[in-house]
């Protein structure tokens, strides 16, 4: 191997001494590449300004010549309108206008009859096509400006600002001031501002300071080029007028030449730098070349020893810059990977056994585990579905998880589009599953997207038998009392907590020996929903247990959460929303018992969500008076007539449709407020819900005895 590396020694210092070169070549040519978009893009954009500033500066000349006119006419307006009537003469009026006209630049002044005949006209030097013959009077019956475009063959453009004089004596003038915008107005124009411009009416050109060019078709950029004898100028368009139907345009014209001139030199001056660090970067990339590769040389020798005999030899290098360190790190890369591999076939053996020992968990859980893909095909099921299904040996893996839920189960309440389950969001739905003994199971399916895992992306379906757990909130709900629920949450909490122990303590131990991150994150997770099983059992063990102090004071909103959290499962499947407002600034305190207080706000709530046929709402407030507590439950059900309100606090007395309701819930409840030296007050509306106010007495902090 040492001699091959010898033999390939020159190609290889080739291949590097191309790659560094190459590499210095990309990099200058991007350099030089950049700079010149750069810098011509920074000259386009200053021509683009310059234009700018140019149009608008001869949009202002033109708004500034219209302005002047339009305050003499004005003001020849007012000062005919205020002549005596013998003074309106020919060779008055000729001297009042002429002598504005001398003070103004327009190129003609017009006088006429109200008739449209011409009284007098006034022009400079050279002949004037008379463009008044063309207007029309109705026009100006008041002072305004307008373009005008003549009709004649060779089209003129002409700015006109007149106006009607209105004279007490009934005897009326028009009066026309009269710029024509043509060349000549152009080059005087020019001579003002130094600004290069073209007047157009569509594509006739009006007046121009270059010589006559033609419009680009359908252009829409800010600036074009345009080419004008040979001469390339950058152009800005702009339509300024629409007082003729062709509208007029003006064209402010900049030329290119200068630009042009200087991005040629600039290009010229970025070739030259090119090809000089060009030549420089060559003489600079062989001499690294060399320096780079009498390392790896060694470096490469050290290595094919290792691999000819599997131990580490010697390996000295003087150099103390990056080059040394980098072989000195390569020694110790190849020397923790030695080591790491072995670590690594540990790690092996100890995730297939974890892997073996979770799957017997799995398939030894009393719950229905089945993992599937976002198309939904199975990929695993344990024992406890196979028996569920009694599948008899048939393999579902590959199958549809919804072709299993269609054939085996029934939708319990909303589970729209069934048997379609979006695998992507972690949800609940209730199903049924009858058995061959025709006994009614029923599940809640509990979707849980896990975290991808090597490109792949799995769901966890859980199906949780709650079938006991509503047969034990029937009882519940038939006894109406808070003490028989004691003995039921007993029994279920020792059931639940002796398999919920097993598997903290096999968790435990997994914590101890896994030691892959996911599968860490994996254990973590089951321990966290294992210990939230339990708590929700704690739960329902501290609602239902009795207090022995039975004179211990209520803290009133604890013990509404408390009744609320346990007794959301009779309304899971309902579309029943509670609404809560309790008083938070500080705890409500009262002399009730806490046992007695459940009792009361459990009947009253149930009471509220039965009186709601399928969704409605239930609201719970609490507020502190200055003596006493007061809790208010109000619901949107069906509502309690007027002539069973009286009868409500009677024992057994009960407008519940269910057979086996005992009527003795409002009744004992009654008993205990009154007991406690409270009240309570129903109103009701049939159709529209009934309200509940209890008032229990106040319990302050002062009062309490520690």
């Amino acid at each position: 191997m040492i001699n091959r590396f010898g033999k390939n020694r020159a190609k290889l210092k080739t291949k590097i001494l191309l790659l560094i070169f190459l590499i210095l070549l990309i990099q200058i040519t991007i350099i030089s590449s950049l700079s010149l978009f750069i810098f011509n893009r920074q000259i386009t954009r200053t021509t683009e300004l310059e234009l700018a500033r140019e149009l608008e500066s001869t949009k202002l000349s033109l708004e500034g010549l219209k302005n002047r006119l339009y305050n003499r006419i004005h003001l020849l307006k007012y000062t005919l309108e205020s002549m005596k009537e013998q003074e309106l003469n020919r060779l008055k009026l000729y001297d009042i206008i002429n002598t504005h006209f001398s003070s103004i630049k327009a190129d003609r002044a017009v006088l006429l009859n109200e008739d449209g005949t011409t009284i007098f006209s006034i022009h400079r030097e050279g002949s004037i096509y008379p463009v008044e013959k063309e207007l029309n009077l109705n026009d100006f019956r008041f002072v305004m400006n307008k373009i005008v475009l003549s009709g004649e063959e060779k089209a003129g453009l002409y700015l006109v600002s007149g106006t009607k004089i209105y004279h007490n004596s009934g005897k009326n003038f028009f009066l026309f001031f009269i710029n024509n915008l043509d060349n000549n107005f152009a080059n005087n124009l020019f001579k003002e501002t130094g600004i290069n411009f073209a007047l157009f009416s569509e594509d006739s050109i009006l007046s121009t300071v270059v010589p006559e060019f033609k419009l680009p078709e359908n252009t829409t950029a800010n600036t074009t080029l345009i080419w004008i004898s040979s001469i390339p100028y950058q152009a800005r368009i702009e339509m300024i007028s629409t007082d003729i139907p062709e509208g007029v345009t003006l064209v402010v014209l900049r030329s290119a030449l200068q630009d042009n001139l200087y991005k040629r030199q600039l290009t010229s001056i970025f070739l030259a730098s090119f090809f000089i660090t060009l030549i420089i970067s060559l003489g600079y990339a062989v001499g690294i070349t060399n320096r780079i590769l009498i390392p790896f040389y060694e470096l490469n020798t050290w290595m094919s020893k290792y691999l000819e005999t599997g131990t580490l030899g010697e390996l000295t290098i003087e150099r103390r810059d990056e080059i040394g360190f980098l072989t000195q790190t390569s020694k110790t890369i190849v020397q923790k990977l030695i080591s790491e591999e072995n670590i690594i076939r540990k790690q092996l053996d100890e995730i297939s056994f974890l892997n073996k020992y979770n799957t017997e968990i799995m398939h030894n859980l009393k719950a229905g585990v089945l993992m599937a893909d976002y198309n939904g095909t199975i990929s695993f099921y344990n024992n406890y579905i196979d028996s569920l299904l009694d599948l008899k040996g048939l393999d579902i893996r590959e199958k549809s998880i919804e072709d299993i839920f269609i054939s085996y189960f029934t939708p319990e309440g909303d589970w729209p589009n069934f048997p379609t389950i979006d695998l992507t969001l972690e949800k609940e739905y209730p199903v049924r599953l009858t058995t061959g003994i025709s006994e009614e199971v029923k599940f809640i399916v509990k979707i849980s997207p896990l975290p991808e895992s090597s490109g792949s992306r799995k769901t966890l379906i859980v199906l949780e038998d709650i079938t006991a757990t509503e047969r034990l909130w029937n009882r519940i709900m038939v006894t109406e009392k808070v003490s028989s629920m004691g003995l039921l949450s007993a029994g279920m909490a020792h059931e639940i907590n002796n398999p919920l122990g097993s598997i903290l303590s096999h968790i435990g131990y997994l914590k101890t020996v896994e030691t892959d991150d996911e599968k860490i994150d994996s254990i973590k997770w089951i321990e966290s929903e294992t210990r939230r099983i339990g708590d929700i059992v704690m739960k329902v063990l501290t609602f239902s247990r009795t207090s022995e102090n039975v004179n211990e004071p209520s803290d009133i909103n604890n013990i509404i959460n408390e009744v609320i959290d346990i007794s959301k499962f009779s309304i899971k499947n309902r579309m029943i929303e509670i609404k809560k407002k309790l008083y938070d600034k500080e705890s409500l305190l009262s002399s009730i018992s806490k046992d007695e207080f459940k009792q009361i706000f459990l009947n009253l709530f149930l009471n509220a969500t039965q009186a709601i046929s399928d969704s409605g709402v239930v609201a719970i407030e609490t507020k502190k008076e200055i003596d006493y507590i007061l809790i208010i439950i109000s619901d949107s059900g069906h509502g309690i007539k007027a002539k069973d309100l009286k009868n409500i606090f009677n024992p057994f007395f009960s407008t519940k449709a269910l057979k086996n309701t005992s009527g003795l819930g409002l009744s004992i409840t009654y008993s205990i407020i009154q007991k406690a030296g409270g009240d309570i007050e129903i109103a009701s509306t049939p159709k529209e819900g009934t309200i509940v106010k209890v008032k229990l007495p106040v319990l302050e902090q002062e009062d309490i005895k520690i």
